[in-house]
């Protein structure tokens, strides 16, 4: 157990360091909000593939967000069903839960920092048009449709 808990640290901190050094990448990226109204919410000329891993990216986020929570509840009931006795010796341990139920939500949490790491480029392509103002702007370079 003690090497599983440690490959899920390792991994976690390997994760934190990409993802630390992608998002200072995309800092220096295009306009982030929409330069009329202010808003975040914009369409970005973005590539397909770009597109397809921010909807990717976006999903292991929420899915990674949503079972570690879910993990920390189960741990919480399973401790308190434990410690009021409603649970008979069954031939589980605290210990053992609690090495369990910690890389589950070791690994959700990774899973949710790579869905980051992952969504992260599409923030660096421009502006296309806003969802709250209706604004858009021209492709960059002055190429495509209507240019």
């Amino acid at each position: 157990m003690e090497v599983l808990l440690a490959f899920v640290s390792e991994l976690a901190k390997s994760i934190a360091r990409k993802a630390e050094s992608r998002l200072s990448k995309v800092a220096a990226g295009a306009a982030r909000n929409c330069p009329r109204c202010g808003n975040e919410r914009v369409r970005r000329w973005a590539p397909v593939h770009l597109r397809v891993l921010n909807m990717t990216g976006m999903l292991a986020f929420g899915f990674g967000i949503v079972l570690a929570v879910v993990g920390v509840l189960l741990f919480l009931v399973l401790v308190a069903a434990k410690i009021m006795g409603g649970v008979a010796a069954d031939g589980w341990h605290l210990a053992g839960l609690l090495a369990a139920n910690l890389a589950f939500v070791a690994l959700m949490a990774a899973m949710a920092l790579a869905g980051v790491v992952v969504a992260a480029p599409y923030r660096a392509c421009p502006p296309r048009k806003c969802w709250v103002c209706r604004d858009s702007w021209p492709r960059p370079g002055g190429t495509g449709p209507g240019q």
